[in-house]
């Protein structure tokens, strides 16, 4: 879901900003291996966002950076598990949701950030977020910033904002036509 909502809502800008996405057979296959590498590739710093089941499916990955050196900063969005899945028809079924896809996993990654010796940080606001992101940038060396978030309340967040997507494309296209919304 990470890459997606980058891919959807990032901000215009005129900044000089590479996306690389990496897609394996389910869309989490070898995430942080593929963001080390663009790492150790030496082509700028290398922000890596992925969801936490991405992140645990992966997170053996870590031992390159503690090899390496490699810096990079890495934003792991933890919704205890599989968020995607809040967005398709199953979702509608709670009584085998969250075992067969929701897949909770009650995990605390500061542990395996401690094991690869990469820094850990969890924002609990925007602005905490912010300061993180900033500093984790700022150092040489691989660096986690965790923000947990509710599966639920992303969903929500999801509908608002494309209920107000389709109400301004809706008053633009009436007003190019002289129509009222």
């Amino acid at each position: 879901m990470p890459v997606r909502d980058l891919d959807s809502f990032f901000p215009g800008t005129s900044a000089a900003i590479r996306f690389l996405g990496n897609r394996g057979a389910s869309g989490i296959d070898g995430l942080v291996s593929s963001g080390l590498g663009a790492a150790a590739s030496g082509a700028g710093p290398v922000v890596l966002a992925l969801g936490d089941l991405a992140f645990y499916h992966d997170m053996n990955g870590l031992l390159a950076a503690k090899l390496h050196h490699l810096g990079a900063t890495i934003i792991l969005l933890n919704n205890d598990g599989g968020g995607i899945f809040s967005f398709l028809p199953q979702a509608a079924y709670p009584e085998h949701f969250e075992a067969l896809f929701g897949t909770p996993h009650g995990l605390d990654f500061h542990h395996a950030a401690e094991m690869y010796r990469a820094a850990f940080r969890r924002a609990e606001t925007w602005e905490d977020f912010r300061i993180q992101v900033r500093d984790a940038l700022a150092s040489a060396s691989l660096s986690i910033v965790e923000v947990r978030t509710a599966r639920d309340r992303n969903v929500a967040l999801h509908q608002e904002v494309w209920a107000a997507v389709r109400a301004a494309v809706r008053a633009d296209l009436a007003a190019a036509s002289g129509k009222a919304p």
